[in-house]
Formats: structure tokens, sequence, C-alpha cells
């Protein structure tokens, strides 16, 4: 049954971007409203198969797709490109397409809170595509359609934090400290003999020492070194002189050379 579905799922997904070029020149020439019928009846067949997965709790193929991200921009954007109180089937089925990019919102709520990688982009374009739509068709004003998505994209930002709190532990009784004389209830023979105190006494890590091969050399501050500074000049430790001839290089040795060129 998943390999029925993404079969024709890849079948409409390639037919979208063959028509995809003629929608924006419908407006010039009739004769393109054909690219976007079947534009439109290409995505809204792609929601309508994850839709059928989900009603048999087949969540697998939404899961490893971003089919409901795509199919909703596809609907949105074949929708915007009509004209407001057209008689065409695109508008006529405008209501529709509403219930559709909500299904795909719907699906990609379930994805996020299951699987919890809380990547916000994609939902949050799916609710601004759900806003621009309703404005655009008229069921609600442009303000109360931007703040309706920016709320569903807050309420679902604050259902994950709910989810990543750890459970609050039900209140018990305070747990009494267990001392090496207590006597534990286990079953006839197995733990320590009656009257046998067990020493109370703290338990190393590792049960052995361990003694290094190779011995360390002291190092003497009074002997000169060019990575040792002197202790005598206090001075030096903030007007350090960055010469390389501490470090045992001749610039004389290294550049000779080039100046007798130069």
């Amino acid at each position: 049954m998943i390999a029925y579905t993404l079969l024709h799922v890849q079948l409409r997904q390639y037919i979208i971007p063959l028509h995809q070029p003629y929608l924006k020149l419908r407006r010039q020439n009739s004769k393109y409203q054909y690219s976007e019928i079947i534009y439109y009846n290409a995505a809204r067949d792609i929601v309508l198969l994850h839709d059928k997965l989900y009603e048999q709790g087949v969540r697998a193929l939404n899961f490893l797709r971003e089919d409901a991200l795509t199919t909703a921009i596809n609907l949105c954007s074949v929708t915007m490109l009509q004209p407001r109180g057209s008689t065409n089937m695109i508008m006529i089925n405008s209501h529709h397409t509403l219930k559709l990019i909500e299904k795909c919102i719907g699906m990609k709520e379930d994805r996020l809170l299951r699987c919890g990688n809380n990547e916000p982009w994609g939902y949050s374009i799916m609710c601004a595509a759900l806003g621009l739509l309703e404005a655009h068709l008229g069921t609600k004003t442009p303000e109360l359609a931007k703040s309706t998505s920016a709320e569903r994209f807050v309420n679902l930002h604050y259902r994950l934090l709910a989810n990543q709190e750890p459970p609050v532990a039900e209140a018990g009784p305070p747990a009494t400290p267990i001392s090496g004389a207590a006597t534990l209830s286990a079953p006839p023979g197995l733990g320590p003999s009656p009257g046998l105190d067990l020493p109370d006494r703290a338990k190393s890590v590792t049960p052995f020492s361990f003694n290094p091969t190779i011995p360390t050399v002291p190092v003497d501050p009074a002997v000169p070194g060019p990575w040792v500074l002197s202790g005598g000049d206090q001075s030096q430790l903030y007007n350090l002189d960055p010469s390389l001839e501490l470090l045992g290089l001749n610039l004389n040795e290294l550049w000779g050379e080039s100046w007798e060129l130069g």
C-alpha cells in the first residue's frame, strides 16, 4: 500500500513542474487554463493520498517526505493567481482548498510532535500560506489572518516545549537512609548473614595504584634558558621582548643572503 501510494505521489510530483511555467501565462491566454486545472488536481491528489494513509494509521511515508509542505505551497500559489470573483473551477473549490491546506498543517504538526526535530520554518511557511489564502479569498481580514497564523505557530511551539519538560515525580514517603548494619529483605539463603555488620567505608574507583614508568624531571628556575623567564627581573613579565634571538635564531644567518642581494 505504501509503495502504491508512493508511485502515485511521484507521478503527480512529476506532472506539477511540467505545467508550472504556464500558470502565469493564463492571464494572457485562456488556452493555459488546462495547465492550471492539471496543476491543482495533482496537488490535491497528493494531499488526499497522504490523508488516506493517515486514516489507516500509516505515517511512515509522511515522515520520510516533505509532501505536506510542498503541496500546501502549490495549492496556495495556484489559488492566489486567480482573481477575486472568478467562477472557474479553482475558485469554486476554494473552500475545499482551505481544508486541504489545513490537513497538510495537521500532518506537519503530527510529524513535529512525534519526531521532535523542532524545525520551525516549514511549519511557519505553511501557516503563512494559509493566512495569505484566507485573506485573498476574503474569508478573513488580513489582520485576523495574520494573527491566526502567528497564534497557530506559537501554540505549536508551546506544545513542543511542554513535551520536552520532564514529568513531575509523585510525592511519596521520605526515603530512609540505609546503613551498613541494616538488614535487607531478601529471599531465603541470600543476603548477609544475621548479625554480620558490613563496614561503612568508601570504595575507591580504581582498586590499584598507578605508578608512572617515566620519572619526572624537575625544572630548575635558576638555570637560564630561552623558554624560561628569569625570576629576578619582574618587569619582563609585563614588557616581553619578542626577539627571535631568545629562541636561538640568528637573523643574520636567516636573512643575510637576502640583505646582500638587496
